[in-house]
């Protein structure tokens, strides 16, 4: 057994620990956490035992009540406690390949877009494998120790045995399902994680209370040590203040529901034979509420109505310029109201679109930035030591190519500088344009 494996074996103690948490204090006052029961005991294949060892029985901690706090603080705290303690409805529970292997059309990106009963189902499916703690336990601060330890790999597992492969298509794309499917779980992990933060911990800083959690997807003893992380700080909080920011500037809902962009695509372009969907047509569909008449082209809200302006200003910019209204005349207005695609993503396809995906699509980074950023997405996903070396080796390339074409833009950019200062010499001194002309 070499150092790596005892490393993640240690890791996976650390991690999928009993969960008993005792922590004693001057004041003894106990709180009492449950366990959540597994929710995927009908998979088409089981977990490994190794799972188990991450559920918990009922835990018991002792926890310190500070001895002042603020008044209002406490009356808040109360009521979002007891707001949150109302009755709910339930764990969902897994509707999809209960019986048997579910058949699924994807598209080229590795996105299920078809039959419209069976694409919701799927999507929720991923997403409660995402928040089972026996699979993805949220006392982790990297998803990428996940991959490490093959929890990602065991999720798409479950997932592939749950889709009827009997499409030669659908095998023909696996590599990118499969890519597709762990950018999906780690999204609604972090999101789950992120739900946690804001509805259980937030509200109760410095309180005893941030220590309960009745959210029946969370195991106690790994809510528990997720609370101990977040207490420490650093990293872990400067990224979830900067997601706080990004999510108050998510202004506009869209009106798909249940269903995905990668659908709503694919059952227009099933109605519209020969079309091509642009960008900015997309935005208003996903934006409009569903109705009769007048009602159809109505903007969600406010904010989505001065998008719809907005793309409606510059499309009559470039009408009375004499320019026809083509689909990529249309993707380029887009880009030029929303700005450009970052994160090797593109808004309005859904997670596992990328950049190379789309053609003409404008992005933050150029040249070199798209080959290494690539790059660096297929080095995070690799699976094996040897893929992963090659990739190292590849990226490193990438990087030095993508440093010379920094270099030689320079160089560039300061040759015409210099020709442009000499221009303006030459033409305010007769001197200069004779040593330019090589004359006496």
């Amino acid at each position: 057994m070499n150092s790596t494996m005892l490393d993640n074996e240690a890791l996976m103690l650390q991690i999928f620990g009993t969960g008993d948490a005792n922590v004693t204090d001057d004041s003894h006052e106990t709180v009492h956490h449950s366990a959540a029961p597994s929710r995927h005991t009908n998979h088409v294949v089981e977990v490994d035992s190794i799972a188990s060892i991450g559920r918990t029985s009922e835990t018991t901690a002792t926890l310190t009540r500070p001895s002042s706090r603020n008044l209002s603080l406490r009356v808040n705290n109360k009521k979002i406690n007891q707001k949150r303690k109302s009755k709910h409805r339930g764990l969902n529970k897994p509707a999809f390949a209960t019986h048997y292997p579910e058949k699924l059309i994807f598209n080229t990106a590795g996105q299920a877009v078809a039959p419209r009963c069976k694409v919701a189902k799927y999507s929720r499916y991923i997403g409660m494998l995402a928040t089972d703690p026996s699979i993805f336990p949220i006392n982790v601060k990297d998803y990428r120790t996940l991959r490490k330890l093959g929890q990602v790999d065991k999720a798409w597992k479950i997932v592939k045995d749950s889709i009827d492969w009997g499409y030669d298509e659908n095998r023909a794309k696996e590599e990118r399902i499969k890519k597709t499917v762990e950018k999906k779980l780690n999204d609604r992990w972090r999101k789950f994680k992120y739900v946690l933060h804001q509805e259980y911990y937030l509200p109760f800083i410095g309180d005893p209370e941030r220590f309960e959690c009745d959210d029946g997807r969370a195991d106690s003893g790994q809510y528990q040590k997720l609370v101990d992380i977040w207490d420490e700080g650093g990293y872990s909080e400067k990224r979830s203040a900067t997601n706080i920011i990004n999510r108050k500037q998510l202004r506009v809902c869209h009106t798909a529901g249940s269903m995905t962009f990668a659908q709503m695509r694919y059952e227009w372009e099933l109605e519209h034979p020969g079309q091509v969907l642009d960008r900015s047509t997309f935005f208003k569909l996903a934006h409009t509420k569903k109705g009769k008449g007048a009602e159809l082209s109505k903007a969600i809200n406010e904010e989505a109505q001065q998008h719809f302006d907005m793309l409606a200003l510059l499309e009559q910019r470039e009408y009375e310029a004499g320019k026809e209204l083509t689909p990529k005349l249309k993707d380029q207005l887009f880009a030029e109201h929303f700005g450009p695609e970052t994160q090797n993503g593109v808004r309005g396809y859904g997670i596992g679109v990328q950049w190379q995906d789309v053609p003409g699509v404008v992005t933050k980074n150029k040249g070199m930035s798209h080959q290494v950023q690539a790059l660096r997405d297929a080095l995070e996903i690799a699976n094996n030591k040897h893929e992963e070396a090659i990739l190292v080796v590849e990226l490193a390339k990438a990087e030095m190519d993508k440093m010379k074409e920094a270099t030689n833009l320079k160089e560039q950019k300061l040759e015409e500088d210099l020709n442009s200062i000499k221009r303006q010499l030459c033409a305010v001194s007769p001197l200069a344009a004779i040593f330019e002309g090589g004359g006496t």
